[in-house]
């Protein structure tokens, strides 16, 4: 069970081909194979960038300003320490198997597609 769970990514990659390869033996419409391989690469590719962006901290220290009636003393305390903002932002991306495997996936589709409509 973990090779399988290991090589995943290696085994939804060759049952995409061999999905493909029986929709053209069968007699399947090519284009539409394509086109539909095609839109799902493309939204997989988008789907593993929205998770990289979601966990690149992009939105960490927004600047606060102080209220009206505030006095300085309470804004110091409210005040975002700029140190840990800025060792959050600068952290290299962390890219987790499952975002790797939705772009090889992705890639893999968009090729497939591509090669079928040859």
């Amino acid at each position: 069970m973990k090779q399988v769970k290991k090589n995943s990514t290696l085994l939804l990659s060759i049952l995409v081909m061999i999905i493909a390869i029986v929709w053209i033996r069968v007699g399947g419409d090519n284009f539409s194979l394509s086109n539909a391989y095609f839109y799902i690469g493309i939204c997989l590719i988008l789907l593993g960038i929205c998770f990289i962006l979601g966990q690149a901290q992009l939105f960490a220290g927004w600047f606060k300003r102080r209220d009206k009636g505030e006095s300085k003393e309470d804004y110091a305390e409210r005040k975002i320490d700029v140190r840990s903002v800025g060792s959050k932002k600068n952290r290299p991306l962390k890219i987790s198997p499952f975002m790797r495997g939705c772009f090889i996936i992705g890639m893999v589709m968009i090729v497939v597609a591509v090669v079928v409509t040859l």
